[in-house]
């Protein structure tokens, strides 16, 4: 059932139903894009299914990678590539190089690539990290996030810009109330 409001001390379901509760936590799913939901083509997970290569198999001329696509990893025994922007950043030339190859009746390489580490920000200036095969967690961490994928942003005004906010957002966090929530389209279809 469906959550209708949440406050301090728990959930109202949308039947008027209670649940009182100390601790909230919250998960929310992602799902796939229409456009690749209606590809009449095999998925996995809700991703397409694709070549080492990163083409989809019965669609001529078709290539897909990122979060959309389950791209085989010739270095982890053809497992698919997690749905990270690390992964993505090296499908995107591994991928144009492969379009260049077919341009020139050449044949295309399969994807590889062994991650240098996983990080992910857990909460205002804390990170988890392991870099290496090394766990570590807290500030330092969240410091070095912050560098990597700044680094990756485009355009040195952007740069500036994310920098100048982020630094703020470390001395002035987010005022919950400037939050702005949109309800989705299944949750308007769900009160029809």
């Amino acid at each position: 059932m469906p959550a209708h409001g949440v406050d301090a001390c728990g959930i109202t379901l949308k039947d008027g139903r209670r649940i009182e509760a100390g601790t909230l936590v919250c998960t929310i799913g992602s799902r796939t894009h229409p456009l690749i939901e209606a590809l009449p083509v095999e998925k996995v997970r809700g991703r397409l299914r694709v070549a080492s290569d990163m083409s989809v198999p019965g669609l001529a001329g078709v290539w897909a990678i990122g979060d959309c696509a389950a791209v085989p990893n010739r270095r982890t025994d053809g497992a698919s590539c997690p749905p990270t922007a690390q992964f993505a950043l090296h499908q995107g030339p591994q991928l144009a190089a492969n379009i260049a190859r077919v341009a020139r009746r050449e044949a295309t390489q399969a994807f590889g690539y062994r991650p240098k580490g996983l990080m992910t920000a857990i909460g205002h200036n804390r990170a988890v990290a392991r870099i290496q095969g090394v766990n570590i967690s807290g500030f330092i961490p969240w410091l070095l996030w912050r560098g990597f994928y700044l680094l990756y942003i485009p355009t040195l005004a952007r740069k500036i810009r994310v920098y100048l906010e982020w630094n703020w957002a470390m001395f002035f966090p987010p005022d919950i109330a400037h939050l702005r929530f949109r309800r989705t389209r299944d949750d308007l279809n769900d009160e029809r």
